[in-house]
């Protein structure tokens, strides 16, 4: 649009330079390059004056904001978003959630992640937005990060399934596929039959044990033993509406709750 603007009103000055008759137009013609030149250089060219300061503007914005731990402004961010590409207005904001979080200004940090969430839903984006969830919550809850699942086996029959392999999966109950937490090992290389889940066996970043407990959700153990004379299943819920101070939430898988697989 400020190109058609800027295009429309040099006509009547160039109905005039080529008129005849007409006198000082070398004057005209100064006055004209000296004005048109001052706002492509503010306006259009890539050394813009005008659009710089607005922008330097944006971002000081944004910045005292964060400084002062305070929400931070939608509508500045969606200006900011509008100076560059998708990808690089992703990188820039998603800079700013990080230091947000670095310097503890969690209500900053809250309100910048909720602009991503809200504008940033494609798929490219989704691995590095759950790592910010993921870093918000270990530094606003730091006593859920650790928050742990103890699976305890007692065998069918040791003999078996000592050098058997346990593959055990979390999963959020009527939830996606994806799985809280994944676990395959030997039995021999499990301490006294102990295995402890956490946010180490996460899949996805972010999407773990420690945000089941955070969000009291009920979750699903699926546990497969694969030893000499067949694979055994078991399964059942894991009910995270405990306090934290509960962890480890336990489960305890006795010799008779396990199902032989048919073959």
């Amino acid at each position: 649009m400020l190109y058609l603007v800027f295009g429309i009103s040099l006509i009547p000055i160039l109905f005039y330079l080529f008129s005849r008759g007409v006198n000082h137009k070398s004057v005209v013609l100064l006055s004209a390059s000296l004005i048109y030149g001052f706002i492509y250089f503010s306006y259009f060219s890539s050394y813009q004056i005008i659009g710089s300061h607005r922008e330097v503007k944006l971002i000081n914005s944004i910045d005292s904001q964060i400084f002062e731990n305070t929400d931070v402004s939608f509508e500045a961010l969606a200006e900011v978003s509008k100076l560059q590409s998708q990808e690089l207005s992703f990188l820039y904001i998603a800079k700013k959630a990080n230091e947000a979080i670095s310097n503890n200004s969690l209500i900053s940090a809250e309100s910048l992640l909720k602009f991503i969430n809200q504008n940033f839903k494609e798929e490219e984006f989704q691995v590095d937005t759950f790592n910010l969830l993921a870093d918000l919550r270990d530094t606003k809850y730091p006593e859920y990060s650790k928050a742990s699942v103890l699976v305890n086996f007692n065998l069918i029959d040791e003999p078996k399934c000592i050098n058997g392999i346990v593959d055990t999966q979390v999963f959020l109950k009527n939830g996606p596929l994806v799985p809280l937490a994944v676990s395959s090992d030997s039995l021999s290389n499990i301490k006294n039959n102990n295995l402890m889940l956490d946010k180490t066996n996460a899949v996805v970043r972010g999407f773990d044990i420690p945000s089941a407990a955070l969000n009291k959700e009920i979750t699903s153990i699926v546990v497969e033993l694969k030893c000499i004379d067949g694979t055994y299943d078991y399964e059942s819920n894991i009910n995270f509406s405990k306090p934290i101070e509960a962890d480890p939430w336990q489960v305890n898988i006795s010799n008779s709750e396990w199902s032989k697989r048919e073959q």
